[in-house]
């Protein structure tokens, strides 16, 4: 950009009002691109979440009555065959619920880019305010 002797400081502050406007636009568009991502990214993991629950319902009904038929045929007693049976499907629920929960952590969901481009925005900012 050539400087032009002739513009007034006036000038010189609306179009410096005009380039931070249109800075700020676009890292707002930037933003909310970045946060529609995020929401897309949770609504996965509760996807996720929401089948592993349908998946684990249907399969602990079954896995119940085999597993405790087989304990029972092994000779151990109807309900401590049943105790062994819902602790071992309440575990592997258990390992699902936390995967997904993991996958929603607020420190995966933080705009990252946007942040650190918004903050290098303002530190250019103010370091252009400083020289002037």
């Amino acid at each position: 950009m050539t400087h032009d002797p002739r513009r007034s400081p006036l000038e010189l502050a609306s179009d410096a009002f005009q380039n931070v406007s249109a800075l700020l636009s676009t890292e707002a568009r930037l933003l909310r691109a970045e946060m529609s991502a995020k929401v897309s990214q949770v609504l996965s993991a509760l996807g996720m979440m929401l089948m592993a629950a349908v998946f684990l319902i249907g399969a602990l009904v079954l896995l119940l009555q085999a597993g405790v038929a087989l304990l029972v045929e092994w000779g151990f007693s109807p309900m401590l065959a049943s105790i062994g049976v819902a602790g071992l499907s309440m575990l592997v629920g258990l390992l699902l619920y936390f995967a997904g929960k993991k996958a929603l952590a607020v420190d995966r969901l933080k705009p990252r880019r946007a942040m650190n481009q918004f903050n290098r925005d303002i530190a250019m900012a103010r370091e252009a305010a400083a020289r002037r």
